[in-house]
């Protein structure tokens, strides 16, 4: 069956339409230039430290009865970028920041009113931590425990940082990560806890050093809703004395490998409940910390 030149036409222009769709979807705008407003009023610049981006224009009211002319300094090297023209009472004046820079200002006329910006590089910079997951619960003084923190670069920027874990507040260790926009990983810790005090109740938690210019750092740390108990090797199920309980842990996950066997069973964390994990919870027969 022939196809009318109508329906040809019909076809071409919904296709048309949709590939046009597709391509403003996927198409990644720039971020909106904001506009910034400083009111000089009471011998004072309010507010007094801005943190703008690329692309943003300040404004300066003076609503004071004195005339302001508005100098300002690189932080970095103490040069001088601008000088406006005098603010008389009841002006306005403003400025365009284009480049990425710190500066201070200061009102030419009174060295003492002074006034900051931070100008950084349009875009959000954002790393988080979005979730710690313990191997164990409950794991032997003395033995490793797998911690593995979930770590989001939601920002528009690849990003290099640090990420730190820490039981309670004792280090466990840090690592350096690099993250593609949108990118997410999942980082082990090996926690050692040879040293830590049995019969100690510890909190897990997971932190991403902000990065420049990162403006939500709520989103950096991370902390583990549960706890993780370190207590005499041999004891499983956490009630800090090897016996009964903990030896039929093991015999009904004999053979099993870890997972879909429960992790606390595996106690020297080789992967498999086996002799090896029952030897340990012999030797220490009936003992607690």
């Amino acid at each position: 069956m022939k196809t009318s030149p109508r329906k040809k036409i019909a076809t071409t222009i919904l296709l048309f339409a949709i590939v046009l769709a597709l391509a403003n979807a996927l198409t990644i705008r720039p971020t909106a230039a904001a506009t910034h407003n400083v009111i000089i009023f009471d011998l004072a610049f309010n507010p007094q430290t801005l943190t703008i981006s690329v692309g943003d224009t300040v404004v300066w009211q003076n609503n004071d009865p004195l005339i302001y002319t508005l100098w300002f300094v690189n932080l970095a090297d103490g040069s001088t970028y601008l000088l406006s023209p005098p603010l008389v009472p009841g002006t306005l004046w403003e400025l365009m920041f284009n480049e990425v820079m710190e500066l201070q200002y200061y009102s030419f006329e009174m060295l003492w009113i002074t006034g900051f910006i931070n100008v950084v590089p349009a875009g959000n910079h954002d790393v988080a931590v979005t979730n710690v997951i313990p191997k164990k619960t409950v794991v032997g003084n003395g033995y490793v425990n797998p911690i593995n923190a979930t770590v989001v670069n939601l920002g528009d920027f690849p990003e290099t940082f640090d990420v730190t874990a820490y039981a309670n507040t004792t280090l466990i260790g840090t690592q350096t990560l690099s993250l593609a926009i949108g990118e997410s990983r999942i980082i082990t810790f090996n926690w050692n806890t040879a040293g830590f005090v049995f019969k100690g109740v510890y909190k897990l938690n997971v932190s991403a050093t902000p990065v420049p210019w990162e403006t939500n750092i709520a989103n950096n740390n991370f902390i583990y809703v549960g706890t993780v108990k370190v207590t005499i090797p041999g004891d499983i199920n956490g009630d800090f004395f090897v016996n009964i309980i903990d030896a039929t842990q093991i015999g009904l996950n004999w053979q099993r490998l870890v997972p879909p066997a429960p992790t606390n069973a595996d106690i020297n964390g080789d992967g498999i409940v086996n002799i090896k994990d029952a030897t340990i919870v012999g030797l220490n027969w009936l003992k607690d910390p």
